[in-house]
């Protein structure tokens, strides 16, 4: 999992985009008239319209190892995914959209409580859910870890 700097004009319908909190949102849809654009956005809770400038700065959230490892796991069921150690700070909007993303993707986990949204209590819920004997979404070992 990793995150992009992008325009919100390369943006398209599906992306996950984090916002300064370290929340994410999915584009549900986006309707151009420029110099602005506008793009309707979920949070799996609630939805709303926001509007950027064409060149306005935005990380976008990839996904791309979560769907190529579903497709590996797809042909070899007993195959583990080996991901990059998550960083456990500075506290920063872009680490928190990360573990987010992480959480979502990998355990199936998504973090919607404001007091949940803290860097140390996103790096105790990955612990936990790194530890829990129920399965995560996408079966992974993190790099550095004999888990």
């Amino acid at each position: 999992m990793m995150d992009v700097a992008s325009r919100w004009g390369h943006v398209d319908v599906g992306a996950l985009v984090a916002d300064g909190n370290g929340h994410y949102w999915r584009v549900l849809e986006k309707r151009i008239k420029l110099p602005a654009i506008a793009y309707l956005i979920t949070d799996g809770q609630k939805s709303l319209w926001v509007q950027h400038g064409y060149d306005d700065d935005v990380t976008l959230i990839s996904e791309e190892t979560g769907r190529a490892a579903v497709i590996v796991q797809g042909v070899m069921p007993d195959a583990k995914v080996v991901v990059e150690a998550l960083p456990k700070g500075p506290d920063a909007a872009w680490l928190r959209a990360r573990y987010h993303a992480h959480l979502s993707t990998m355990h199936g986990y998504l973090v919607t409580e404001t007091k949940s949204n803290t860097l140390q209590s996103l790096i105790e819920l990955h612990a936990m859910l790194t530890a829990s004997t129920e399965p995560a979404r996408i079966p992974h070992i993190h790099e550095g870890s004999a888990k």
